[in-house]
């Protein structure tokens, strides 16, 4: 019984669904099934990433770093230092979101380190840039 399903779940992985093209009344149509006598089989190949910035780990990293020191309101930007990061997701009532924590030191008043804190960069959902909600949080 349990080779069955595997059988059965094997061919439904390999079907793939067909788009059909037609002239219908003068307007072009396109459909699952064919839609009159000169429809024809249309292929849809899908974007290979979407919402892609492009970006590799570390660039992202480094694009955050910026952002972060750009917008944060460090008494000196230059003293910016990175100890450390990771990934994690968060959710609210407008949904998940892909976070990049940075855990940055920077000097403070007197000039001296205070530790560091941590600061998020929200992140594309192809996990390659950055996403555009930055300008509304940051």
């Amino acid at each position: 019984m349990k080779w069955i399903l595997l059988v059965v779940a094997g061919f439904t992985f390999s079907i793939q669904a067909e788009i059909y093209k037609c002239d219908v009344n003068g307007v072009t149509t396109f459909s699952q099934d064919p839609c009159g006598n000169d429809a024809q089989a249309v292929s849809v190949a899908p974007p290979k990433k979407m919402n892609s910035g492009g970006l590799n780990q570390e660039a992202l990293l480094q694009a955050c770093l910026h952002l972060i020191t750009r917008t944060s309101g460090f008494k000196d930007p230059e003293s910016v230092r990175l100890e450390g990061h990771y990934d994690k997701w968060e959710s609210d009532k407008s949904g998940a979101r892909h976070v990049m924590v940075l855990m940055i030191n920077a000097k403070n008043s007197y000039g001296g380190y205070g530790g560091a804190e941590p600061f998020n960069c929200f992140i594309n959902h192809a996990g390659d840039g950055l996403n555009n909600v930055q300008r509304y949080v940051n």
